[in-house]
């Protein structure tokens, strides 16, 4: 049923109250609608309201669009509003209609965001948390009210790592490394796109020197330089043999892979080309391509957009609720650092990652873990990549809820339990 003007026209009263008052220190700050000079269109089924800002103060609103065109803004049916809350915390997601059905969603109650590409992504986080709180005033419940209190942690006390580089083809990598045992595991950690190896810092706390790990920084991230004549690797097959690479300069031994999103996805192509003695797959799958919106991936390094504004919204709806403040603190740092070029090169090769074909070549044990409070990678998606594992040694999917897409850094204390017993259980002892 379509939504009544009436009551159209009090969820978007509703919503510029909120942004003018309640929400109001958010939305100036931490979503940079302070700098925001024009306006947001909202959509339901057939309505349209527009408001208008000036440094980032909702002064006017009328119903339709503006003579001039759409500035930015968001739309969706009744039905697509109405399921928005299941998963409000990604607008960037949420209107990704060819990833819908990938991640089990119904494409047709996707959101749909509307105006110039370039200025959707100059202006990311003020539009998403618009909608969020459109959302909130079509709910009549209080912003965030269904959102549970995060954990206290105790911080984990550091364990001695030492930092090193290496030349792979060239390119100086630095890496990181508990100089533990290698006799009968080197455990290799991946960071995911556009960050870096500190990510696992506290997993590698937990494991002390239980057996030898490393993690490094890929080609132009962190503190390794990049491709010659500063360019970054754009394709997946590439960065998986570069991965191996690092392992042989290196002089690894006894190798088991392990990484996150993007290098938890570049897992299975590993297992599929090297003689790895097991793998570990976090928040990733065998098959990305046609997830990322081109239109995103074109943005990402623009003179006019800012990569670490832009993708704010996207890495905050990937966290975990349970998430402690200070880890969460240190995921918005890693935004704040991302590079564009470097992160455009990380979606591109999640663009044509498709190694679904090739899991029945996978014979090594492998360890799924899956934080599900992470919209990007949802557990429909890892079940399935589960069940094309035929050949496997063995096979285990671990599901830990109320964390996200950075699970080794929301939760380094479930990982490390997990990824202890697969290790002692299927890699140790053979």
């Amino acid at each position: 049923m379509a939504i009544e003007k009436s009551e159209f026209q009090k969820y978007i009263e509703q919503t510029i109250n909120l942004i003018n008052v309640m929400e109001n220190e958010k939305w100036m700050g931490f979503y940079y609608g302070r700098f925001l000079n024009g306006s947001i269109t909202i959509g339901e089924d057939n309505m349209q309201a527009t408001i208008f800002f000036i440094n980032g103060k909702a002064e006017s609103w009328e119903l339709g669009t503006p003579i001039t065109g759409i500035d930015i803004g968001i739309t969706a049916t009744t039905d697509g509003w109405n399921h928005f809350k299941d998963r409000r915390r990604s607008v960037n997601i949420g209107a990704n209609k060819g990833a819908a059905a990938k991640r089990g969603w119904d494409p047709a109650l996707a959101l749909t965001q509307l105006g110039c590409t370039l200025r959707v992504r100059q202006c990311a986080a003020p539009l998403a948390f618009a909608a969020r709180l459109y959302s909130y005033a079509r709910e009549n419940i209080l912003p965030f009210s269904d959102v549970q209190e995060r954990e206290v942690v105790e911080a984990i006390p550091d364990a001695e790592v030492r930092g090193f580089y290496t030349r792979v083809n060239g390119i100086k990598i630095y890496g990181e490394t508990n100089d533990g045992p290698d006799d009968k595991l080197t455990l290799v950690l991946l960071h995911t796109a556009g960050r870096d190896n500190r990510q696992y810092h506290d997993l590698m706390s937990l494991f002390d020197k239980k057996f030898k790990i490393v993690s490094f920084d890929m080609p132009g991230h962190g503190k390794s330089w990049p491709l010659p004549n500063n360019k970054v690797i754009t394709e997946f097959h590439q960065y998986g043999d570069f991965v191996w690479d690092c392992i042989r300069a290196m002089g690894l031994k006894n190798v088991m892979t392990a990484g996150c999103s993007m290098a938890g996805c570049i897992q299975y192509y590993m297992a599929q080309n090297y003689p790895v003695k097991a793998i570990c797959c976090m928040q990733g799958v065998e098959d990305t391509a046609g997830q990322t919106d081109t239109r995103v991936t074109d943005m990402l390094w623009h003179p006019l957009v800012s990569c670490q504004h832009s993708h704010l919204e996207l890495t905050e709806s990937l966290i975990g609720e349970k998430t402690s403040q200070e880890r969460l603190d240190f995921i918005y740092w890693g935004v704040m650092q991302e590079t564009g070029i470097t992160k455009q090169g990380d979606y591109l090769e999640l663009l044509s990652f498709d190694v679904k074909d090739n899991m029945n070549k996978i014979t090594c044990p492998v360890l799924i873990i899956e934080g599900m409070d992470d919209q990007s990678y949802t557990p429909h998606m890892t079940k399935l990549s589960k069940e094309r594992l035929v050949n496997a040694k063995f096979v285990e999917l671990d599901l830990i809820p109320g964390y996200g897409h950075f699970i080794a850094v929301e939760s380094p204390e479930s990982v490390h339990k997990y990824l202890s017993e697969f290790i002692d259980k299927h890699v140790l002892k053979k």
